[in-house]
């Protein structure tokens, strides 16, 4: 009995113990071809399964149909901690000291209650033009907009983001951890057929993207074995760099 005691002792330690890696709080799911309509179905069930935030890798740059419209932006109005994707306009891979003009990426009405942060990336100038590395802020118009990587990060842990952005040049490369970092991933079917559940999804930093099929919004990174075909969506791109700043020192 005595034995049984200690064995139940040491197994709640090592529970206890166990420290979350950064690839671990995170799940991205899946937009694929869904309009609007399925997209707010989508957030309104992961709002159920209390997520630590919601962030999107997805622009709502027009208007489309009316009614499906005003179904997304309720969604999104109820999803709380919502971070969405801003676009610096006259972006010039980084090489600028200041940006003058900086777009919404959405319609404001699509972005009440949202905060952003800037998706666009650094492309190196070799053949493939790979995503090698990324700017952690950039000033345009006279203010400071990061990353959306960071800003996601910041929501995390902002000192240990803010440390990174001051103890960092303002270009970094990218820690892809040589293809060893394994996000958990989910279809738009796993969410819209309830497969997914809260202890996927509780407490986690969840995104939403497109993950294909197809090549959209896919690029080459330096891990890349198939010089015909680009290896990494860009959604799983964000997440590398939120989670590069969140398990920096």
């Amino acid at each position: 009995m005595r034995k049984m005691v200690y064995f139940l002792l040491f197994a709640l330690i090592g529970i206890s113990c166990h420290k979350q890696s950064a690839e671990e709080q995170f799940v991205l799911i899946n937009v694929d071809t869904l309009d609007r309509v399925g997209i707010a179905e989508e957030l309104n069930y992961i709002n159920t399964l209390k997520p630590k935030l919601v962030a999107l890798d997805i622009q709502f740059s027009r208007d489309t149909d009316a009614y499906k419209d005003s179904v997304l932006i309720s969604a999104l109005r109820k999803t709380r901690n919502l971070f969405m994707i801003s676009i610096i306009d006259d972006y010039d891979n980084g090489s600028k000291d200041e940006y003058e003009r900086f777009g919404l990426g959405s319609l404001p009405v699509f972005l009440v209650g949202a905060k952003t942060g800037f998706a666009n990336t650094v492309i190196e100038e070799d053949i493939l033009r790979t995503q090698s590395r990324f700017s952690t802020h950039e000033y345009v118009a006279g203010n400071t907009e990061y990353h959306f990587g960071v800003r996601v990060a910041m929501s995390i842990d902002s000192l240990r983001a803010i440390r990174f952005v001051e103890n960092n040049p303002r270009t970094v490369y990218v820690d892809y951890k040589n293809g060893d970092r394994r996000f958990k991933m989910f279809n738009s079917p796993d969410v819209l057929g309830r497969r997914v559940s809260m202890q996927d999804i509780e407490g986690k930093i969840v995104m939403l993207g497109f993950l294909g099929p197809g090549n959209e919004d896919k690029f080459f990174t330096p891990l890349n074995t198939n010089p015909d075909e680009p290896d990494m969506y860009g959604m799983v791109y964000l997440a590398h760099v939120a989670a590069q700043v969140i398990e920096s020192e």
